[in-house]
């Protein structure tokens, strides 16, 4: 036994001679388990097909702080021979990687069933989602049998982790985030004084993500144009880009410059310090529940979130306040709730401290140093 981790990353990665194109965020977590872990990381990918994903960083494969294993199916990497543990996703077509050490096999989880029948059937008629509905419910105790067979679960968020934990022999907790600890808002900031909001001072509210339907962001502009049109003082500033952002800029036309577009902007360098300064509130409908970074996100830069309630974000209102949920698709309760929120600083303040107050404790850093201890837990390393 060699004191070896192989990750089967599952985003694939670009190559150019020898270069090697990552995710940020991905190449992030990948360097982080390579300095927490005691041997090897071996990490097995695809090869992306074309160099035209603007996500991607490049670094010259030799400096990178593992070894990379490409190849069309990286479940079959020959690196798990006599490996400690291996990580990777909980997904049918890696049921595989239990027929070899399924002891030495711990699954990242972030979405239970009933989330995977949400996401798959999110822009699907009546018949098309019943037929989506039927093959996940058949695909259900095959996947929960994988969570039992295996050394190991990492969940990422409440939703994962109430569906299998109780089935796994190890179970980790954790939040995927992009915030270092050095981005996380000072709990020390002052509140406001409880009661209206200053006549002359408008809540300022964003939604940042894909634009996309799954992500909710005509519901967000509507709910912002509607919030104006009952009389209250609302500006949004919308991050992000996607295939719905034309029908966006069509539905905030009513409000004029007072909804501004800004694009996909640098998280560190621009986002952060934009959210954190300029943003009250983020509107973030998302009409699926997986494991959204951006609720995270802003908890971290003592910014709420409001938005619909699927099961990520009831989760985390319930256990941490950071915000505040309103019934599913329901764009007038949605604005109801902004112009209430828009006559309370003091609320919107308390609920911005208690999301930092729960991102001190799950920064970057500090989630990677405990699922390489818990992946150490289970190699018994």
């Amino acid at each position: 036994m060699v004191q070896r981790l192989v990750v089967i990353q599952n985003d694939p990665v670009g190559v150019a001679g020898h270069a090697i194109g990552i995710s940020v965020k991905t190449l992030e977590g990948l360097e982080h388990y390579a300095r927490g872990w005691p041997g090897d990381v071996v990490v097995a990918a695809r090869v992306l097909p074309g160099l035209s994903d603007p996500l991607l960083t490049w670094r010259r494969r030799s400096d990178l702080p593992f070894d990379l294993d490409l190849r069309d199916v990286p479940s079959q990497t020959p690196a798990r021979d006599g490996a400690a543990v291996t990580l990777a996703l909980h997904q049918h077509d890696h049921a595989c990687l239990l027929e070899r050490d399924p002891r030495r096999l711990v699954w990242t989880a972030e979405n239970p069933v009933r989330e995977r029948i949400r996401l798959a059937s999110a822009d699907a008629g009546p018949v098309t989602r019943a037929r989506i509905t039927l093959g996940w419910m058949r695909r259900r105790p095959a996947l929960r049998r994988m969570v039992a067979a295996a050394g190991g679960l990492q969940a990422n968020g409440y939703p994962a982790f109430e569906a299998y934990a109780s089935l796994a022999r190890s179970s980790l907790l954790f939040f995927d985030t992009r915030v270092s600890r050095a981005m996380v808002q000072p709990a020390e900031i002052p509140m406001p004084a409880p009661g209206p909001r200053e006549a002359q001072r408008s809540l300022r509210v964003a939604f940042s993500g894909r634009h996309e339907a799954a992500k909710g962001p005509l519901h967000a502009i509507r709910a912002v144009v509607r919030a104006r049109a009952a009389g209250a003082s609302v500006t949004m500033d919308v991050f992000g880009q996607g295939a719905q952002t034309e029908q966006m800029r069509a539905a905030a036309a009513p409000a004029g410059e007072c909804i501004a577009f800004h694009g996909s902007v640098p998280f560190a360098d621009q986002w952060v310090p934009t959210v954190r300064d300029g943003v009250d509130l983020m509107v973030l409908p998302h009409v699926q529940g997986d494991p959204a970074g951006t609720y995270l996100e802003a908890a971290a830069l003592g910014v709420p979130v409001l938005g619909f309630a699927n099961a990520a974000l009831t989760a985390l209102v319930r256990e941490h306040g950071i915000g505040w949920t309103v019934p599913m698709k329901d764009d007038r309760r949605l604005a109801e709730r902004l112009v209430e929120l828009a006559q309370e600083p003091g609320e919107v303040a308390l609920a911005g401290h208690r999301g930092i107050e729960f991102m001190r404790q799950h920064a970057f850093e500090d989630e990677f140093d405990r699922r390489v201890a818990h992946l150490r837990e289970v190699a018994q390393l």
